[in-house]
C-alpha cells in the first residue's frame, strides 16, 4: 500500500504562533529536505514521494 500524505501545522494564537518560531530559531531547528523541485517538475516530485525514495522532506518552488 502507498499514500501520499500533505500535512499542514496548526499553531493556535498568533502569541503561540511567535513563542513556536523563537524557540526554533534558540534551539536552530532546521527541516531535513531530500530535494527541491520546481512546479514544473511537480510529477516528478510526488513519483519520488509515492516511492518512498527520499529521506526528509520534498520541497515544491513556486
Amino acid at each position: 500500500m502507498s499514500f501520499i500524505r500533505i500535512q499542514g501545522l496548526a499553531t493556535g494564537s498568533a502569541e503561540s504562533f511567535s513563542k513556536m518560531n523563537r524557540a526554533i530559531e534558540i534551539n536552530d531547528i532546521h527541516p531535513i529536505i531530500d530535494k527541491v523541485y520546481k512546479i514544473e517538475k511537480i510529477k516528478e516530485a510526488y513519483k519520488k514521494i509515492e516511492n518512498g525514495d527520499m529521506v526528509g522532506k520534498i520541497v515544491i518552488s513556486l
